[in-house]
């Protein structure tokens, strides 16, 4: 029982946290907002084989914390509850070529500048965007918007971009309008010779699943609904370089059968659904069906050929989710709900699932302990310089 103490003594921990905050204040919008995070940029070529020879970038970011904040609330209800409606998260970029002028800097910025809508969304688990801007909007410094020579301009020539957050709301109740400007992100660049990531080590971090419920649309058709943890800052890094195109990918057991590949599905967001059909068939009630689930994020060389790779590539697997099966051998019956609950917040390890009545080992605690950390503040540690001669799990060395 020393295990189910454990994971309920943490269950209490949070579940403390979580109350403390709701109860203490009404929502109050933020009154500062950091810049966009994980900013990268991608060059669409379309100089040759195109007949009007277009051309692009698209800069990839994801939301800061006082965007998420905004959006959840107004997912929630407490944005409208305090007064406040009309809101707006948008994103504005500024350019430069070479070592000149940031386009901000020169006259006609307000005049010229494209606000584009994020699309950060919390229901549809939405928290990265992208900023287009094709080649009309480079007259200032290239004439009619032409690349001399093609993509070889780049050779020679870089073009480096940044990006904030436009912010505006309204409040019913006093009549007044928000408007908040963001400081500019961390610039990035692009070039022929610019640096080259590396998507392998990028992808390296498994996601972390939070629920997963089996429920049926209007016809019947049952779906899996998956709420999962924010992606590591290299995941969300990824996802910007390459235009969006970072994936999940969502592998089903059934009835303690063997696990199958469900497919990949766009895009990183922390909340999607998968059609279940396939996996379930027809059931009286789904009430009563016995799964497990797992998913990964999976990206293709396609979509970042600078790295000159093929194929691709996958983040390790989430934790595991199962339902209407025993997942917590040797545990009283009194503890299933709260065990659920840990196991929501990733803090149940496969380690210890199938032993619950068991003492806990120092490293079982040390992987709940790290789990714990990682769920309450929204970090990811990482691994250490510190060696053990008994030992190479990951988890201790963090």
């Amino acid at each position: 029982m020393k295990k189910i103490l454990l994971c309920a003594l943490t269950i209490c921990i949070l579940t403390t946290s979580f109350l403390m905050t709701i109860v203490n204040a009404a929502f109050t919008p933020p009154e500062s907002y950091t810049s966009p995070q994980n900013v990268g940029v991608v060059f669409n070529n379309d100089t040759e084989g195109v007949e009007d020879g277009r051309w692009s970038f698209d800069v990839g970011y994801s939301a800061s914390p006082e965007t998420r904040l905004l959006a959840e609330s107004y997912a929630d209800g407490r944005f409208e509850e305090e007064g406040y409606n009309s809101l707006d998260i948008s994103v504005q970029g500024d350019y430069k070529l070479d070592q000149g002028k940031w386009r901000s800097e020169m006259s006609g910025y307000d005049d010229w500048v494209s606000t584009q809508y994020t699309g950060f969304d919390a229901n549809d688990g939405n928290w990265s965007g992208n900023w287009h801007i094709y080649d009309g909007y480079f007259e200032d410094v290239l004439k009619d918007g032409i690349l001399p020579g093609g993509n070889s301009y780049f050779d020679t020539h870089t073009m480096s971009f940044r990006v904030r957050f436009y912010v505006s709301y309204y409040n019913e109740n006093t009549g007044e309008n928000y408007e908040y400007y963001s400081p500019w992100s961390q610039a990035v660049s692009y070039s022929n010779n610019q640096k080259i990531e590396n998507p392998d080590e990028l992808i390296k971090h498994a996601p972390t699943l939070l629920s997963v419920d089996l429920k049926e649309y209007e016809d019947g058709t049952p779906y899996l609904e998956f709420k999962a943890s924010k992606a590591h800052d290299d995941i969300q890094l990824l996802n910007s370089i390459s235009n969006q195109r970072v994936y999940t990918n969502v592998w089903i057991k059934v009835n303690n059968g063997a696990w199958v590949d469900a497919g990949g599905y766009m895009w990183m967001k922390e909340a999607f659904t998968v059609d279940a059909k396939d996996y379930f068939g027809n059931m009286n009630s789904y009430d009563a069906a016995v799964y497990e689930v797992k998913f990964r994020y999976t990206f293709s060389y396609e979509f970042y050929p600078i790295a000159g790779k093929s194929g691709d590539i996958y983040s390790p697997f989430s934790n595991t989710i199962a339902k209407g099966m025993p997942a917590y051998q040797g545990a009283s019956s009194w503890a299933v709900n709260e065990l659920d609950k840990a196991a929501q917040y990733g803090l149940i390890t496969d380690r210890i699932k199938d032993n619950m009545a068991g003492k806990v080992t120092r490293e079982e605690f040390a992987e709940i302990a790290l789990k714990l950390y990682e769920a309450n503040t929204g970090k990811k540690a990482s691994v250490g310089s510190i060696t053990f001669t008994d030992t190479k799990n990951p988890e201790i060395l963090k």
